[in-house]
Formats: C-alpha cells, sequence, structure tokens
C-alpha cells in the first residue's frame, strides 16, 4: 500500500474529526499472525503499521459513514464457512463486518468482503488498497455491497 493512500485516508478521518489509533510495531503483528497461524496481506499490515484503526476503534462512529475502524487488538480471525476472515471495521454497531481474507501464505493482497448478519460473504474489493479507496470515494457499492439506483429510464 502507499503511504499516499494512507495520508488520503488520515485526512478525510481528520476531516470528520476522527483520529487514527497510532501505529502497530511490526513485532506485535507477528506475533498476532504465529499466535492466530494465518498471514497478513502486506497492504493491511503497512496500514496496521501506519494508522491501525481509529482512537476509538469499535466504539468510535464518528465519520460520515457510521463506520468504525478497529484496532488490531479488538479482532480475531474467525471462519465463515471454508475460509477464514479478519474483522477489521464494522458499519453501524456490526450492522456487517468489513473483512479480510487470511491466509497461511504470504501473499500481496487479498481481497475485502461484507460479513453480513445472515453469515453471507459478498466480495466488494480486490484488496484492502481498494477498499481504503471506494472508502475515500464513498463508493456505496463498495461499503454497502449494493449496487447505486441509476434513476427511472427515459
Amino acid at each position: 500500500m502507499e503511504k499516499s493512500l494512507l495520508t488520503r485516508l488520515s485526512t478525510a478521518w481528520a476531516a470528520e474529526d476522527v483520529r487514527p489509533a497510532g501505529p502497530v510495531a511490526p513485532d506485535a503483528i507477528a506475533a498476532f499472525e504465529r499466535r492466530h497461524n494465518v498471514s497478513l496481506p502486506r497492504d493491511f499490515r503497512v496500514y496496521l503499521e501506519t494508522l491501525n484503526g481509529t482512537q476509538g476503534g469499535r466504539d468510535e462512529m464518528g465519520n460520515k459513514e457510521t463506520i468504525a475502524f478497529w484496532h488490531l487488538d479488538q479482532s480475531d480471525p474467525e471462519d465463515v464457512g471454508a475460509v477464514r476472515v479478519l474483522p477489521f471495521a464494522d458499519f453501524l454497531i456490526d450492522s456487517h463486518r468489513y473483512v479480510i481474507l487470511l491466509t497461511w501464505e504470504p501473499g500481496e493482497s487479498a481481497p475485502v468482503f461484507i460479513h453480513a448478519g445472515d453469515g453471507r460473504l459478498i466480495r466488494i474489493a480486490d484488496s484492502f488498497s481498494d477498499f481504503v479507496r471506494a472508502y475515500i470515494a464513498g463508493d456505496e457499492e463498495v461499503l454497502h455491497g449494493v449496487r447505486a439506483s441509476r434513476g427511472p429510464s427515459a
């Protein structure tokens, strides 16, 4: 993940008076990976080493999208069907969660899903970086897993 994207995310949060939690040490990330026998995608790791969610974490609803970005220590991997995912944010007090696919092999990127209340996984981005770009742009299709209404045809 390029640092400029994280700067844009931090700036978007600051515009809404939301502050990042602050970095997680690389050793703490490595310990998390060992404890859970997973490998975090590189772009997500850079995000954790730089921002690590918002100051309020799971309890913060300060942004315009009412999305709370969690700290690493507020999340544990979850098994959903045949895959393992890590929640990193939620919408409107857990109406749905944003999760990233976890693997045991180090990788460049991993897809991001909405984990719906009914247990479904809805793929919304090819990578965490793509999710952040969509979040900054306010892309409703990505943020809520629904196609935007085009309005009535003429």
